[in-house]
């Protein structure tokens, strides 16, 4: 299992996130960044750095996908 903290204050996000948008919707976003890091992990533990290309491409596609969805400059 993978825990992810955020230890400064929330204020430290204004501008970026909105605080509804942290409360309400960001949770799923972060579980979903804890389950890709866990993807890659799982996948050099089972394949070792030199065949985890395509797990890490997979995951790689999903980053950028989910970063496209949270644009910091509009």
């Amino acid at each position: 299992m993978v825990v992810l903290t955020f230890d400064q204050p929330l204020e430290a996000l204004d501008g970026v996130f909105e605080r509804h948008e942290l409360a309400g919707r960001a949770g799923a976003e972060f579980r979903q960044v804890g389950r890709m890091i866990a993807e890659v992990l799982d996948g050099l533990a089972k394949n070792g750095e030199e065949g985890n290309a395509a797990v890490e491409a997979k995951v790689k596609a999903e980053a950028i996908a989910l970063c496209d969805r949270f644009p910091i400059y509009s």
